[in-house]
């Protein structure tokens, strides 16, 4: 099975939209998976690629999640920066994205 594709419970196969895509943060670059959801009002990246990119996190940002039909949760600080991500023309397009562990 492909690694974007996701079993439901009707045997039918769901297709997630991602890509491997160059992203960066100053003179730093590195391949990163990228799952697009164009339905996402937040972007977020791995503490993991926010280390390897050497992100200062200095920022932080309020944000509280909840499931569909879930009470929302308790409000959760994280850190906030701006990477890039490099298209094939080399143009950076700017993201600003929560950092999670």
């Amino acid at each position: 099975m492909c690694p974007s594709c996701v079993p439901t419970s009707g045997g039918r196969i769901s297709l997630l939209k991602t890509a491997i895509a160059t992203v960066n943060a100053d003179h730093v670059y590195c391949e990163a998976n990228i799952l697009v959801d164009e339905g996402a009002q937040c972007s977020f990246i791995t503490q993991t690629l926010a280390n390897q990119l050497g992100l200062p996190l200095t920022e932080t940002e309020s944000i509280s999640l909840s499931a569909f039909g879930a009470q929302p949760s308790a409000s959760k600080y994280l850190p906030v920066a701006t990477i890039n991500v490099v298209t094939t023309h080399g143009e950076k397009i700017p993201l600003r994205v929560r950092t999670v562990e």
